[in-house]
């Protein structure tokens, strides 16, 4: 097997075509963030992002991209903005991750939205978390059915506040891709505010985040989409969040509300509505994001585990990473968490 890095403006078309492929072959490639598009659109404006290529016997069989530091450290594509990763791979081929940095002259290759089914990378782990999704497969009726078997009584209550809100507000509107500058500059104020009351780092303060979803929100083809969906009661924006779209999943990506109409749940409300239109456009699945909160538990129907970690070839560094999420459990573990675990949001978007 031949392993090389190019630099993303020597993709191509043939690349793109096995890459393609190769993510459509297999269910767990099928979030957005490992379509080619989204690498091409990070690189449109970043001129860090390199793609490992993997060959065997004369055909592309594996894809890896990724941003190279100074220090020849590899970070997943997007970085902070980075939903799931990992190496878009014929699932059958045999590979190993430190030949892989070798050949591609990288120290180490941190991830922290890794499918942690990838087995190879099995050793390198340090943690896993979930992100939850919703299932559309057999259509939105069937995931709703599915919700209230499994004894969960967010759809009634979601309904109720719906009706609620549209006595005290207006009828609401629900729109899939909403191409308006309106509602995308809206999401980006609503998240500042958010992230400013959870005292965490602005990722928006950096200007290639917001040129790179702005990127992502003009790349409009059939195997890779960026999307703004909003929810309206009358006239008001009441809910709204930037995600992407592949073939068959949504990534619920930034979402959002607006505070004065907390109480009507309307970050509940606009996720029933996106399920309903994308069922109804033949998409299987909406991946929620890692973590856990109460709408999160509220719509999810299974959970995909992502891992945290880092293969690296410096024995020290290796021993300093396991330490870190050592730490890391430490501070989640503490019942005096918020002071500690707001630092360590800081270090972490420092570091990143």
């Amino acid at each position: 097997m031949q392993i090389e890095a190019i630099k993303a403006e020597q993709l191509t078309e043939q690349h793109r075509t096995a890459w393609s492929t190769l993510q459509r072959a297999d269910s767990a490639l099928h979030n957005p963030s490992f379509c080619p598009g989204f690498t091409e659109a990070v690189a449109s404006v970043r001129d860090d992002v390199e793609i490992a290529v993997l060959r065997d016997e004369g055909r592309y069989v594996g894809f890896l991209p990724f941003h190279r530091t100074r220090h020849n450290v590899g970070l997943p594509i997007g970085t902070v903005l980075t939903d799931m990763h990992g190496l878009i791979v014929d699932s059958k081929l045999e590979w190993d991750p430190l030949e892989l940095l070798r050949e591609c002259g990288l120290a180490a290759w941190k991830f922290d939205h890794l499918i942690a089914t990838q087995s190879p990378f099995e050793p390198y782990i340090q943690c896993v978390e979930e992100s939850p999704y919703m299932d559309l497969r057999h259509g939105y009726e069937a995931y709703v059915e599915d919700r209230r078997s499994s004894g969960s009584s967010s759809i009634k209550r979601a309904a109720s506040k719906a009706r609620k809100l549209e006595r005290d507000v207006g009828p609401i509107r629900f729109v899939l891709n909403d191409e308006g500058d309106h509602a995308f500059d809206t999401v980006l104020d609503w998240k500042r505010q958010q992230l400013a009351e959870m005292h965490c780092v602005d990722m928006f303060q950096s200007d290639w985040v917001v040129d790179v979803l702005k990127a992502i929100r003009q790349t409009q083809t059939e195997d890779f989409a960026g999307m703004v969906s909003t929810l309206y009661a009358g006239d008001q924006l009441v809910a709204a969040q930037i995600g992407m779209r592949g073939t068959q999943v949504i990534s619920s990506w930034i979402p959002t509300f607006n505070s004065a109409f907390q109480k009507y749940s309307p970050g509940l409300l606009m996720h029933l509505e996106m399920a309903k239109a994308a069922a109804a456009k033949g998409i299987d699945r909406i991946d929620l994001g890692r973590g856990h909160n109460q709408m999160k538990a509220s719509l999810r129907s299974a959970a995909i585990p992502l891992a945290l970690g880092a293969v690296d070839r410096r024995p020290l560094n290796r021993i300093i990473c396991h330490g870190w999420y050592r730490t890391r459990d430490l501070v989640y573990a503490s019942p005096l968490k918020g002071l500690p675990l707001r630092s360590y949001r800081r270090v972490r978007s420092w570091l990143t």
